[in-house]
């Protein structure tokens, strides 16, 4: 009753005298041995620095060979594991619009390259005269059509022509006449002569302006030729206006 042991109980319940089995479990985990403990249960001189390091291996001894349940195990830090790499393609963005317009007109503009290097050469001239019209050739002219520029008094005046042609190469130069045919030439017969100011023959195809001294006027003869006849159309021009039209044909004569 006062809190002191009972005889015959010293050494079975006494722990200052005798280790019972749970004491014996205490100092063997903690790495104690009995003779570092004194009759009081406190450490004996000289035994504290060997018991606290005993305690610490004990402790470190538990932790890695009786790790916790469900606890992930401990790793080595001296050699971590590195987890395994693994390569992920480059994550690439839309191109804008801006960008895709410019990617089209640089495309563009290389084809309008290509083509104008396609059509890069010598400029293909007239073609060369199929015939030569040197010589004298002579035909009428025939004012139409009627009631436009001309008045039904004049309408399909002919008048006969002539033309001395001289050709050289495309070229064509030459004299012209007119005289009555059924009616008179122009301004009373004045103009009743002229010359080739510039005339060129490509293929088939004539071209010749004939100017008038008299009126300072000038006619364009456009038509086709053979060997032996030609024919087209006329215009005659005055002061900048129109004053004749008509068609024209002529015969080679030498």
């Amino acid at each position: 009753m006062d809190g002191r042991v009972k005889p015959g109980h010293d050494t079975k319940n006494d722990g200052c005298v005798k280790l019972g089995h749970d004491r014996k479990k205490s100092l063997s985990f903690a790495g104690l041995t009995r003779e570092s403990i004194g009759m009081d249960g406190r450490l004996k001189p000289g035994h504290d620095e060997e018991d606290r390091a005993l305690t610490a291996r004990a402790a470190r001894r538990k932790l890695t060979t009786a790790p916790t349940r469900g606890a992930p195990p401990m790793r080595s830090h001296r050699h971590p594991k590195r987890p395994p790499h693994t390569w992920s393609a480059p994550i690439r963005s839309r191109p804008s619009q801006t960008a895709l317009l410019g990617l089209l007109m640089a495309v563009e503009l290389a084809a309008m390259g290509l083509r104008g290097c396609a059509r890069v050469g010598p400029t293909p001239g007239p073609a060369d005269p199929e015939v030569n019209l040197s010589g004298v050739w002579h035909g009428t002219s025939t004012l139409t059509p009627c009631g436009f520029t001309h008045s039904e008094s004049i309408c399909n005046a002919m008048n006969l022509i002539t033309l001395t042609l001289v050709q050289s190469g495309g070229e064509i130069s030459g004299h012209y006449t007119c005289e009555f045919g059924n009616y008179l030439c122009r301004h009373d017969g004045m103009d009743d002569a002229g010359y080739i100011a510039a005339g060129s023959v490509a293929g088939r195809n004539l071209q010749m302006r004939i100017m008038i001294p008299a009126d300072v006027s000038s006619c364009m003869f456009n038509g086709a030729v053979t060997a032996e006849r030609m024919a087209g159309g006329y215009t005659c021009y005055e002061g900048g206006g129109l004053v004749e039209e008509g068609i024209w044909q002529a015969a080679r004569v030498y």
